[in-house]
């Protein structure tokens, strides 16, 4: 019986503790961006601008890629720069989002357009800043097909 008090005790300051944990860690953006529908080039950068930065820590951020079926290759190579206010690079990096599985079956989900998701390196952010994430493709194709839409998902 002594146990279930101290149970009892416990819950309410469990709970609070998980709405205090899963509020920062919530969603702070989320934005797919149209792709040409004549073909994605290497010119074509897409631009993610963040709101302004409130505190000062680590951001957890994701690339969604939507593809249809015309994609002729297993794997999607991005690169991906992470821009200050002040235009200060901050983060580059090559991102290989894996479209196909070896037996040709998308790994991502969802109809008529396949979501794939990717995460990123994660990025460290100061208070009162505005990071810009600029994504383009690096494949040896200059022209790439079958890609609809590019996100990204940037959770505190």
């Amino acid at each position: 019986m002594k146990c279930c008090k101290y149970v009892l005790c416990l819950l309410p300051a469990l709970l609070l503790t998980a709405a205090v944990c899963s509020c920062r860690r919530g969603m702070m953006y989320h934005q797919y961006a149209d792709v040409p529908t004549w073909g994605w080039t290497q010119t074509d950068t897409l631009h993610f601008v963040m709101p302004e930065m409130r505190w000062r820590g680590q951001l957890a951020a994701s690339v969604g890629v939507r593809s249809t079926s015309s994609f002729p290759y297993r794997m999607l190579h991005l690169l991906t720069t992470v821009t200050r206010d002040d235009g200060v690079v901050v983060q580059a990096d090559t991102v290989y989002v894996v479209l196909y599985d070896a037996q040709g079956r998308p790994v991502g989900q969802g109809f008529p357009y396949t979501t794939t998701m990717k995460p990123l390196p994660p990025l460290h952010v100061d208070s009162g800043r505005v990071y810009t994430y600029s994504i383009s493709h690096v494949m040896k194709d200059a022209r790439v097909k079958g890609i609809v839409k590019l996100g990204l998902e940037v959770r505190e």
